[in-house]
């Protein structure tokens, strides 16, 4: 069995490991900056204000996108070379109610 490292899923081209030290950054524009990083692009639904702090070591930016985004519960897919950020499917906001959608590149 493979590690996330070593998955055949589509995801963008490596980029190398970095380093990545944030305290008490905002979640969007954490994921922002790791995209930034990795040089792919990214679509984000709704606002992430959340504060985060992440200590990683060598690591590409693509993974550690899916594991900040993974641990705030949210879900990642990668197509047409854009990788998108949503609520997971057990989203329980009220109906209705409308979602800022966010474009970086």
């Amino acid at each position: 069995m493979g590690t996330a490292t070593e998955s055949r899923e589509p995801r963008p081209a490596r980029v190398g490991g970095r380093d990545l030290r944030l305290r008490g950054a905002r979640l969007d524009n954490a994921l922002r900056m790791l995209a930034q990083a990795g040089k792919f692009n990214l679509v984000i639904r709704g606002e992430l204000k959340t504060p985060v702090s992440v200590e990683l070591t060598a690591v590409e930016p693509y993974d550690a996108l899916v594991a900040l985004a993974e641990a705030h519960g949210l879900a990642i897919r990668y197509r047409s070379q854009i990788v998108i950020v949503t609520p997971d499917e057990g989203d329980t906001r009220p109906p209705g109610k409308t979602d800022k959608i966010w474009v970086y590149r």
